[in-house]
C-alpha cells in the first residue's frame, strides 16, 4: 500500500488479502501488509500493489497506461523487473478499487484471467458464488482402492465453515465394494473422526460388489474447522487362518461416499470461537475496522496478525468489511461487529470504551491498571499488550474485539496470538495479556459467553422440557410395571392368602 494508506485503500487491500491469505497462509507462514518501499516489500519476490492511481508510486505507474485508468474503470496490471513481479490494483476512486480487489479475491475469476491487463467496472460480476452450507462433503472424486490382508487405513480431510459446529444427526455413507472371498466373520470397517472410533461393522457377502455402511457421528463429539475421517478395513481370506496375501483380498471406497455433518451455529463470544464472531456463511459479518489515525510500521503488523487469520476463513468476497479512524455512528455499531486495534493514544475507539474493558487504561492511556484477575505493577502495566473479547454495548449480538496496549509494539505482541488457529485455541477465555517476556495469560470474564443471549435460553429451556419429558416417561413405566406386578400377585392368590394369615 501506499504510505498513509487511506481507507478506501486498506478496505481493497483486507477484500484482496483475504482472497490470497486462504489460498497461500499455512500455520508457518503468513503474508504481510505494508507500506511500500518497507523492508518487507522490499524483500518480497511477489508483490500485490493496493492503491488509488493518483497515490501510486511513481516507480509503478510507468507500468499503467493513464489512458486506462479512468473515473468509470479500474485496471489490474501484471508486471515483471527483474527477479520482482507485481500484481497491481489500481482505480481512481475508492469504490472502484474495492470493486478491483473483489475481482482479486475471486479466485474463479483470477484463474480465468491470462492476459496481463484486466478492466473492472461498476457493472463488472465479481461476486463469488453464494453457497450456503448444505453439509454433505465427498470424501473422495474417485475409488480408492486397498489390497492384501491384515488392516489398511484410508483417510480424508474435511471442513465445516468455521462459525458452525457439530449437532445431532451427523452421519458418514460409506459405499464400498470388496473381494466376496473374504472371511466375513472376521472383516471389518472401522470409522474413525480424528483419534476417536465412532463405529465398526462385519463386511457382508450381499454388499461385496456395491453397498453403503452408515455410521452416526456422536452428538457430543467435537469438530474443528478441519478434522480428518479415516476409513479402517480389517480385511481376512477366508480359510486363510490370518496368513498374509499381498494381492487378495481387497477393498474400494467410491465417490459415494459422503459425510453428511449436520451443524448449528456456534453461539458463543470466546476466544475459542473465533474469529467465527466476525465470519458468517464464510465471508466477513459486516465488521468496521476502526484504526490508528495514522498507521506506522507496528500498527501494519498488528493489522497483519488479525487479517491473517480472518482472511483464511473469509472464503467469499461478499461480505462487508470497512476501516475508519472516527468511532462509528449508533447506528453502525448495533449492525456491526467491531475491531478496534492500537493505543489508547491513537485510537478513538479505544479510549471512548476504555471504562467497558476487562482491562481498562489508567487516566492518560500510559498504562494498563490491575483487575479482579490480575494484579499489575504500574511499570508493568506499560509493558504488556492485550486483546479482549466483549459484547458489543451497542448490538449484544454483535462482537467487538479491542487490541491494545500502551504501546504499539505491545499490540503487536498482543495480536500475534490472533494470527493462526493454533495460536488463538490455545486462548479459553475472552480476553488474554502478554508482555515483553512472551508470558501469555489468558482469562474469562463474561459470565454468560453466549452471543445470543436468548437463544441460549430457548436451548435451555427446550433441554429442561426434554428431561421433564423423560421423567414422566420413566414415571409412568414405572407406574404401569407396578400395578402388572400387583395384578400377577393377584392373580396367583399371594396377596390374598397374605390377607388371610394376616386375619389369623
Amino acid at each position: 500500500m501506499p504510505h498513509g494508506a487511506n481507507d478506501a485503500e486498506l478496505t481493497a487491500s483486507a477484500y484482496a488479502f483475504a482472497g490470497v491469505a486462504r489460498v497461500i497462509v499455512t500455520t508457518d507462514g503468513k503474508l504481510n501488509l505494508t507500506r511500500w518501499g518497507s523492508s518487507i516489500a522490499q524483500q518480497a519476490d511477489y508483490r500485490l500493489v493496493v492503491a488509488q492511481y493518483d497515490r501510486l508510486p511513481a516507480d509503478l505507474k510507468r507500468f499503467v497506461q493513464a489512458d486506462q485508468v479512468t473515473a468509470q474503470r479500474a485496471v489490474l496490471q501484471t508486471a515483471t523487473d527483474g527477479s520482482t513481479h507485481y500484481l497491481i490494483v489500481t482505480a481512481r476512486t475508492g469504490g472502484l478499487l474495492k470493486k478491483a480487489a473483489q475481482f482479486v479475491a475471486n479466485q474463479e475469476l483470477m484463474k480465468e484471467t491470462t492476459g496481463p491487463t484486466e478492466s473492472v467496472t461498476a457493472q463488472t460480476s465479481t461476486s463469488t458464488s453464494v453457497l450456503q452450507y448444505q453439509g454433505s462433503r465427498q470424501l473422495t472424486t474417485g475409488t480408492d482402492r486397498v489390497s492384501g490382508t491384515g488392516q489398511h487405513t484410508l483417510t480424508y480431510v474435511l471442513s465445516v465453515p468455521i462459525d458452525r459446529t457439530n449437532s445431532q444427526g451427523s452421519v458418514v455413507h460409506l459405499h464400498l465394494r470388496y473381494a466376496d472371498n473374504l472371511n466375513f466373520k472376521n472383516s471389518l470397517v472401522t470409522l474413525k473422526v480424528g483419534d476417536q472410533s465412532v463405529g465398526s461393522a462385519h463386511l457382508d457377502r450381499a454388499r461385496a460388489n456395491g453397498g453403503t455402511y452408515n455410521f452416526r457421528l456422536p452428538t457430543k463429539l467435537t469438530l474443528g474447522n478441519s478434522f480428518t475421517v479415516s476409513v479402517v478395513f480389517n480385511l481376512q481370506l477366508a480359510g486363510s487362518g490370518g496368513t498374509t496375501d499381498v494381492t487378495t483380498p481387497w477393498a474400494e471406497l467410491d465417490s459415494q461416499s459422503t459425510a453428511a455433518i449436520k451443524t448449528t451455529p456456534q453461539n458463543s463470544l470466546l476466544f475459542t470461537n473465533y474469529p467465527s464472531t466476525f465470519i458468517s456463511n464464510q465471508t466477513f459479518d459486516n465488521v468496521v475496522v476502526v484504526r490508528p489515525r495514522s498507521m506506522n510500521d507496528d500498527d501494519l503488523a498488528a493489522l497483519t496478525n488479525i487479517m491473517n487469520l480472518l482472511g483464511n476463513y473469509a472464503q467469499q468476497n461478499t461480505g462487508s468489511i470497512r476501516f475508519t479512524t472516527q468511532v462509528p455512528s449508533t447506528a453502525r455499531m448495533k449492525q456491526s461487529s467491531v475491531i478496534a486495534f492500537g493505543t489508547y493514544h491513537d485510537n478513538a475507539l479505544v479510549r471512548k470504551l476504555n471504562g467497558q474493558l476487562y482491562f481498562r487504561f489508567a487516566r492518560g492511556g500510559n498504562r494498563i491498571l490491575s483487575n479482579e484477575k490480575l494484579s499489575i505493577e504500574h511499570r508493568y502495566g506499560a509493558t504488556i499488550g492485550t486483546a479482549q473479547l466483549l459484547r458489543s454495548p451497542y448490538n449484544q449480538q454483535r462482537a467487538l474485539l479491542v487490541a491494545t496496549a500502551a504501546h504499539s509494539s505491545d499490540v503487536v505482541n498482543a495480536t500475534t496470538q490472533l494470527s493462526t488457529q493454533a495460536d488463538v485455541s490455545g486462548y479459553k477465555g475472552d480476553a488474554l495479556v502478554i508482555d515483553r517476556d512472551n508470558n501469555h495469560y489468558s482469562y474469562c470474564f463474561k459470565k454468560n459467553a453466549a452471543a445470543d443471549v436468548n437463544a441460549a435460553k430457548k436451548q435451555k429451556l427446550t433441554r429442561n422440557r426434554q428431561v421433564i419429558i423423560y421423567l414422566v416417561v420413566a414415571a409412568a413405566v414405572i407406574v404401569v410395571v407396578v400395578a402388572i406386578m400387583v395384578l400377577i400377585l393377584r392373580k396367583n392368590g399371594m396377596l390374598r392368602r397374605k390377607e388371610t394369615g394376616d386375619e389369623k
